[in-house]
């Protein structure tokens, strides 16, 4: 379930995250289901620059399919999560200034934003660069993160997902170390390879390869990785189980979400359509390399 809540839902503000990133982030608690949640909070301006082009902002709906869809197709997520509107008085002025400057026109008077319980378990980059401080180290780091993914259960199927939503932005800072052998997921905001992506448009994306960062990755921890046949078979075999769990609950949840979120409903069919024809065998056989 997508949680849209108002401002005052909005409790206190908590200690910035550890790492900040490129997106405007805090952390604060909020009041959802009744209780009080500690949350990370994305804001999510209106227009943003692409491309050297002002594009309107699809994050929102880019985040709330990523998450519905992770959930269905059994990846750990965060267990509440939603959208919440904001005015600049409520929000951090260093996070504000950041996303000032990434509005693509006047300052905004309120933001929305993706909010998603903190799961309190460290990314692949904090937990391999904790306490290191010298540049110098940074090929080594970018090594341990890769074979530190590989040994994760979860890297097929991730690989997969990420490939059939063409997400071009995965990276080890939005993949959660839930334990020794398995992930959980945040951040799904550049799905269809742009926060500026139009729903009429996908057709057109349909057959679209792009670039796969957790592939990347992986082939830099054990080069030849994404041509290796057991590999492509978990990957295949990770496709069909997208395949169920969107016909059984993915389509449905990813349909409420972004209907909640006022997407048009012939939009919302697009979005749909484009998703299920990704998961036909024959394009997703291709993407991987088990056919020419």
């Amino acid at each position: 379930m997508i949680h849209l809540l108002k401002g005052t839902a909005l409790q206190g503000q908590l200690p910035s995250p550890t790492r900040p990133g490129i997106n405007p982030i805090f952390k604060a608690r909020i009041h959802v289901e009744g209780e009080s949640r500690r949350c990370f909070i994305k804001l999510l301006p209106d227009h943003v620059k692409e491309n050297n082009a002002v594009v309107t902002n699809q994050e929102a709906y880019s985040e709330a399919i990523g998450y519905a869809l992770a959930r269905a197709c059994g990846f750990k997520v965060a267990n509440t999560a939603g959208v919440i509107l904001l005015t600049r008085k409520q929000i951090p002025l260093e996070v504000l200034k950041q996303a000032d400057e990434e509005t693509a026109g006047p300052p905004q008077s309120e933001f929305i934003a993706w909010f998603s319980e903190d799961m309190c378990f460290p990314d692949l980059v904090v937990q391999h660069t904790t306490g290191i401080a010298s540049e110098d180290l940074e090929e080594r780091i970018k090594s341990r993160i890769a074979k530190d993914l590989l040994k994760r259960k979860d890297l097929p199927k991730l690989v997969s997902f990420d490939e059939w939503t063409l997400n071009t932005d995965r990276n080890p800072g939005n993949v959660l170390s839930a334990s020794s052998v398995s992930v959980a997921l945040i951040d799904h905001g550049r799905l269809f390879t742009s926060r500026g992506w139009q729903s009429q448009a996908l057709r057109f994306l349909v057959h679209r390869q792009a670039g796969n960062q957790m592939a990347s990755w992986a082939e830099l921890g054990e080069p030849g990785w994404n041509q290796k046949l057991p590999n492509m078979s978990e990957r295949a075999l990770a496709y069909n189980g997208f395949n169920i769990s969107f016909s059984d609950t993915g389509q449905g949840d990813v349909s409420k979400a972004l209907s909640d979120l006022s997407l048009p409903g012939d939009e919302i069919d697009c979005v749909l359509d484009f998703l299920e024809q990704r998961l036909d065998p024959a394009h997703y056989r291709k993407a991987i390399g088990l056919i020419a």
